[in-house]
């Protein structure tokens, strides 16, 4: 065999050495090659982050989950439901967070390793690289219009019937026995057990107003109207008379309804979190008289359609973000970019929801405007990134930190020499 065919063999398999392919085995295409061997990486990545985030918000709701059901039956099956239905929400929350941080580790193991330098010599530029991401970027946004359009607001609403079941004592009642509770303004009551069967109080003793009641068993109820209805049976009631002598009345069942006081009312939700429980359909089709309250109108729908809208396209724009960064600069183990990132896409969420309350009547333009931002914000960074090399980003936000802290160690040492 010639040189010049050796050469050029030698030449082919350095090429998908580059590419992470084994020589003498059936290889792809060398554009889907790199795509594989970039986002078998970003999607590693991604699940970890995926799963390490949910984790944080499940530890962090559950106590207060168990704070809310204490004390009633099937208590762990109550938990998992809730959990269960707060699983959509967590799945949106951790998605776009796993798939910057998946493009910005994979991107930062790249540059580290060299590998970035040998591709840049191939000829295979910066965005070529990207494209598995940015596919995987469509893909989630698809996914979260999915969870937040039809999903999650079906999870919201299966949590909205547990926690009224939970009120209702359908599961039991998570009030402590053989204490004194207070029942609206006027009114306590106080049983010695409850009965782990049925649910129901026993030996109870009401004191409404002017009567005391006392009965054998009870159950209690919530209204629709925020009314806590007691259902009595085998009463005896005491009333006292205008002639000042008691009068004493029995009674196979009574029952009362009485009046909530403000303060023991449930919270009353806002328009926004309300709006959270209807579907992307039914906020295309909302109608005031019909699916929602004098609170609510058109403009409130379609400001949450627009703000779901904003967090999905958000994910097609967050691999250029996971790019600029991740990559860092030479020989630093910086990772300023990393906590930036993060910043940035907590502090879209939070203007987006600030437009979606104050400002529904433009709404649609205001997302459409933040979006917009975002992306040139990024492909600007793109373009400072290419001309300055890379970890460019990174080396800029480190100096814009060194002169910050600088900043306020002359401010403080200022104000300890005054003092």
């Amino acid at each position: 065999m010639s040189d010049a065919r050796l050469s050029a063999l030698a030449m082919r398999q350095r090429k998908l050495r580059a590419v992470g392919v084994i020589p003498g085995a059936r290889a792809l295409p060398r554009v889907l090659l790199i795509d594989r061997y970039i986002l078998r990486q970003v999607i590693g990545w991604q699940a970890i982050v995926v799963g390490v985030v949910m984790f944080l918000l499940c530890v962090e709701t559950t106590p207060r989950l168990l704070v809310q059901i204490a004390g009633i039956r099937e208590a762990p099956s109550v938990l998992a439901r809730s959990l269960a239905s707060l699983m959509p929400e967590y799945i949106a929350i951790a998605l776009p967070i796993g798939l910057f941080l998946g493009t910005a580790l994979t991107f930062r193991r790249l540059a580290r390793a060299g590998e970035l330098d040998v591709f840049a010599a191939s000829g295979i530029g910066n965005g070529r690289l990207l494209m598995g991401p940015a596919a995987l970027g469509l893909l989630t946004c698809a996914l979260l219009v999915g969870l937040r359009g039809y999903v999650q607001p079906a999870g919201e609403r299966e949590l909205d019937s547990i926690g009224m079941a939970v009120r209702t004592g359908q599961f039991g009642y998570s009030i402590q026995p053989g204490v004194s509770h207070r029942l609206g303004r006027d009114s306590q009551l106080y049983f010695a057990r409850i009965d782990g069967a049925s649910g129901r109080v026993e030996d109870v003793v009401l004191h409404h107003r002017h009567m005391v009641a006392m009965a054998n068993r009870a159950t209690l109820d919530l209204s629709a109207d925020d009314h806590v209805v007691v259902a009595l049976n085998d009463v005896t009631a005491i009333w006292g008379s205008q002639s000042g002598e008691p009068r004493v009345l029995r009674f196979r069942a009574l029952r009362l309804a009485i009046p909530v006081s403000e303060r023991q009312r449930p919270p009353r939700q806002p328009p926004r979190e309300r709006l959270d429980r209807f579907s992307l359909g039914q906020l295309l089709d909302f109608d005031p008289t019909r699916d929602g309250s004098a609170e609510i109108d058109v403009a409130m729908a379609h400001a949450s359609v627009s703000a779901r809208a904003a967090a999905a396209i958000l994910c097609c724009i967050l691999p250029l973000f996971g790019f600029v960064h991740g990559v860092p600069p030479k020989r630093s183990l910086a990772a300023i970019g990393l906590g930036v990132g993060i910043i940035e896409i907590i502090l879209f969420w939070r203007l987006s929801a600030l437009i979606e309350d104050r400002l529904a009547p433009v709404a649609p333009a205001a997302h459409a405007f933040l979006v917009v931002f975002y992306a040139l914000v990024a492909f600007q960074m793109m373009r400072f990134q290419q001309r300055a090399g890379l970890g460019a980003v990174e080396q800029a936000l480190i100096h814009v930190m060194r002169y910050g802290y600088r900043g306020v160690m002359v401010v403080f040492g200022r104000r300890k020499a005054v003092n």
